[in-house]
């Protein structure tokens, strides 16, 4: 391919210089990189009082790239290993050290969050009827009440001495015969259990249940840290990290995840679809200080880096030399045609 650089003796390659000259001291930390930052930040803003979403983007190329993103991305090996990392690091983090549950979670957003509970009847009564017809939680109340009934039975006879001892000496079969029988009251009880979340949905109110959760937020706040942390060895970091990513990548395959993914998307164009991208700005508490505070805090220092390196001059030169060797500048100054284009 020829050089797109034009002859270093001609007015396209004087013209170049002055004209990345030109880019690069504007780049430079100062007064001239603080006004084309303003200058960009307030075209761009000016242009977004017209311009929508729909206009700029549609819903399906935005639901291409959240699904390239978020399902479709290849997770490589070494995700887990940056979470177990970065888990290790908030685990050991000093502040933790007197901190307890309540200084890390929000108390007004908790007691907010539990008055709503309160009021969702028919979440409740729906958990209520699953439970009611679940074969495990029968099992689950039975075998419970089987180990406390064998417990109290236990610590009955331990206290009672002889008794105990007496129980010992019982043939084998009288033994299995009580065990049955043990069992089959629980079984029972387990029975009668199932009813009991129904019962306490019917006799249980708003407050009354709004008053238990606080009361049990209100322990759990004043929980200190630093206990839970030590019992969370670093191969117990890993292994959760290990689960968390295995979840991950099986959540990213299903199909329902995506439907999701698309349905979201679709629900942003509904509501900001022929809204003017200031106004969607706005909306998300974007606002044109911030967007040059953020300007003014990355670009000096990142051009400042490429500058010196001599990435940046490289850069804009050659974005700008295949220009100043074509036709078009040559024709443009008068100059005849140039070497090429």
């Amino acid at each position: 391919m020829p050089d797109p650089a034009p002859p270093a003796d001609c007015i396209a390659a004087r013209a170049l210089d002055a004209h990345v000259a030109w880019i690069l001291d504007r780049a430079a930390d100062g007064p001239a990189l603080d006004a084309w930052l303003v200058d960009t930040v307030d075209t761009l803003l000016a242009h977004a009082e017209t311009l929508t979403l729909a206009e700029a983007v549609s819903c399906e190329q935005v639901t291409e790239t959240a699904l390239r993103y978020a399902a479709d991305l290849p997770l490589t090996g070494g995700i887990p290993e940056l979470i177990g990392a970065v888990a290790r690091a908030l685990r050991d983090q000093p502040a933790l050290a007197d901190a307890c549950i309540g200084d890390l979670v929000p108390d007004d957003a908790i007691r907010t969050f539990i008055a709503k509970i309160s009021e969702l009847h028919g979440l409740r009564a729906g958990a209520v009827a699953e439970l009611h017809r679940s074969d495990a939680v029968r099992g689950l109340v039975a075998t419970l009440c089987l180990h406390a009934l064998r417990g109290w039975i236990g610590e009955a006879a331990g206290r009672a001495g002889r008794l105990g001892a007496l129980g010992q000496r019982l043939p084998a079969t009288v033994r299995d015969a009580f065990d049955l029988i043990l069992a089959r009251a629980a079984e029972q009880a387990g029975d009668g259990a199932a009813g009991l979340p129904e019962y306490l949905l019917r006799h249980i109110d708003d407050h009354a249940l709004q008053d238990a959760l606080e009361t049990f937020w209100d322990r759990l706040a004043e929980m200190p840290v630093a206990p839970l942390r030590e019992g969370l060895g670093d191969d117990d970091i890993e292994d959760f990290a290990a689960l968390a990513y295995g979840y991950w990548q099986s959540l990213r395959d299903h199909p329902t995840y995506r439907a999701m993914i698309a349905r979201g998307v679709d629900a942003v164009f509904e509501r900001y679809g022929d809204t003017p991208l200031r106004a969607l700005l706005v909306d998300l508490g974007v606002d044109r200080a911030m967007m040059l505070h953020e300007a003014r805090h990355y670009a000096p220092s990142v051009l400042a880096v490429l500058h010196d390196r001599g990435i940046l001059e490289a850069i804009v030169r050659a974005q700008l030399a295949p220009f100043y060797a074509s036709d078009a500048f040559a024709g443009a100054v008068g100059g005849g045609t140039a070497t090429t284009r």
